[in-house]
Protein backbone atom coordinates (compact mmCIF):
# COMPACT_ATOMS: atom_id res chain seq x y z
CA UNK A 1 0.00 0.00 0.00
CA UNK A 2 1.14 3.36 -1.08
CA UNK A 3 -0.14 6.97 0.29
CA UNK A 4 1.01 10.10 -1.44
CA UNK A 5 -0.62 13.76 -0.43
CA UNK A 6 -2.11 15.43 -3.57
CA UNK A 7 -3.49 18.48 -1.70
CA UNK A 8 -4.64 19.64 2.04
CA UNK A 9 -7.40 17.36 2.01
CA UNK A 10 -6.43 14.29 -0.17
CA UNK A 11 -4.05 11.64 -1.44
CA UNK A 12 -3.65 9.55 -4.08
CA UNK A 13 -3.51 5.81 -3.11
CA UNK A 14 -2.14 2.06 -3.93
CA UNK A 15 -3.36 -0.79 -3.11
CA UNK A 16 -3.75 -3.95 -4.87
CA UNK A 17 -2.09 -2.18 -7.69
CA UNK A 18 -4.85 -0.37 -8.58
CA UNK A 19 -4.80 3.58 -7.71
CA UNK A 20 -7.02 6.04 -6.49
CA UNK A 21 -7.65 9.32 -5.07
CA UNK A 22 -8.68 9.63 -1.50
CA UNK A 23 -10.14 12.36 0.36
CA UNK A 24 -8.90 12.66 3.72
CA UNK A 25 -11.41 15.30 5.34
CA UNK A 26 -13.15 12.71 7.92
CA UNK A 27 -9.33 11.71 8.97
CA UNK A 28 -6.97 14.81 9.18
CA UNK A 29 -4.36 13.48 11.71
CA UNK A 30 -3.26 10.24 9.15
CA UNK A 31 -0.04 10.35 7.49
CA UNK A 32 1.65 8.94 4.88
CA UNK A 33 1.78 5.15 5.18
CA UNK A 34 -0.80 4.38 7.54
CA UNK A 35 -3.44 2.19 6.48
CA UNK A 36 -7.03 3.30 6.58
CA UNK A 37 -10.71 2.08 5.24
CA UNK A 38 -11.81 3.40 2.47
CA UNK A 39 -15.03 3.52 1.02
CA UNK A 40 -16.25 5.49 -1.87
CA UNK A 41 -12.78 7.64 -2.31
CA UNK A 42 -12.79 9.03 1.55
CA UNK A 43 -10.93 7.49 4.17
CA UNK A 44 -13.56 6.91 7.46
CA UNK A 45 -11.65 5.40 10.01
CA UNK A 46 -7.17 5.11 10.89
CA UNK A 47 -6.32 1.11 10.92
CA UNK A 48 -3.18 0.03 13.15
CA UNK A 49 -0.61 -2.41 10.91
CA UNK A 50 -1.82 -5.47 12.60
CA UNK A 51 -5.81 -4.94 12.24
CA UNK A 52 -4.99 -3.80 8.70
CA UNK A 53 -2.62 -7.01 7.98
CA UNK A 54 -5.47 -9.26 9.10
CA UNK A 55 -7.88 -7.59 6.93
CA UNK A 56 -6.01 -7.49 3.74
CA UNK A 57 -5.51 -11.32 4.74
CA UNK A 58 -9.14 -11.52 4.80
CA UNK A 59 -10.09 -9.67 1.77
CA UNK A 60 -7.16 -11.84 -0.04
CA UNK A 61 -9.03 -15.54 1.23
CA UNK A 62 -12.50 -14.02 -0.18
CA UNK A 63 -10.87 -13.59 -3.64
CA UNK A 64 -9.19 -16.86 -3.61
CA UNK A 65 -12.38 -18.44 -2.73
CA UNK A 66 -14.77 -16.65 -5.17
CA UNK A 67 -11.94 -16.98 -7.90
CA UNK A 68 -12.18 -20.90 -7.40
CA UNK A 69 -15.91 -20.99 -8.11
CA UNK A 70 -15.46 -19.30 -11.41
CA UNK A 71 -16.45 -15.94 -10.12
CA UNK A 72 -15.40 -12.32 -8.99
CA UNK A 73 -16.15 -10.34 -5.59
CA UNK A 74 -19.79 -9.40 -7.44
CA UNK A 75 -20.82 -12.71 -8.44
CA UNK A 76 -20.35 -12.41 -11.73
CA UNK A 77 -18.43 -15.38 -13.86
CA UNK A 78 -15.01 -15.24 -14.77
CA UNK A 79 -14.54 -15.65 -18.65
CA UNK A 80 -10.86 -17.64 -17.94
CA UNK A 81 -11.31 -19.23 -14.84
CA UNK A 82 -8.10 -20.71 -12.75
CA UNK A 83 -7.33 -24.04 -13.40
CA UNK A 84 -8.96 -24.54 -17.04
Amino acid sequence: KENTPVNNNGSRDDCGGTSHETCLEYVPEVNVGQYAIVHAGFALSILDEEEAKKTLDTWSEMLDAVEKEGLDIFGNPIENKPND
